[in-house]
């Protein structure tokens, strides 16, 4: 893409410097025909003018508007090139932190698991302990009954 846009203002350089060349050629061997006054109709109005000079600069604000407006329109595209690359930037890191957000919630929830087995051996041996001291209770009062 980049190589297309260096041939492009090169080819339109080109142009204006060939544009000025021919002009200046023809101006400096052909004095007398560049600088005939004719009456030149513009449609609206007959306005005595110097149709090879107005030819000239009318042909090089053309070629110079076309520069600019290509030289724009690169403008915007490396703009929107770059507005796309960012949003793919914080795409990708939005990824990543998901990523590393499952990753934690993963290792939490098996760290979850650990503490809810060991909570539940502790439960299962506080019961086995209750069992027994409600068995002791049971016994002793039988004995004391006796």
């Amino acid at each position: 893409m980049d190589m297309k846009k260096t041939s492009i203002q090169s080819a339109i350089n080109i142009l204006i410097f060939i544009w000025i060349a021919v002009w200046l050629y023809y101006a400096l061997f052909n004095w007398d025909v560049f600088v005939v006054k004719l009456n030149t109709n513009l449609g609206f109005n007959t306005v005595p003018t110097l149709p090879f000079v107005l030819f000239f600069f009318i042909g090089l604000l053309i070629l110079v508007v076309m520069k600019y407006i290509i030289y724009y329109d690169q403008v915007q595209v490396d703009a929107r090139d770059k507005e796309y690359k960012d949003k793919i930037s914080l795409l990708k890191k939005d990824i990543e932190i998901l990523k590393l957000k499952e990753v934690l919630f993963k290792m939490q929830s098996e760290g979850m698991n650990k503490s809810t087995a060991t909570v539940n051996a502790l439960q299962a041996k506080l019961d086995e302990l209750s069992k027994k001291r409600d068995e002791n209770n049971d016994d002793e009062k039988e004995e004391k009954e006796e």
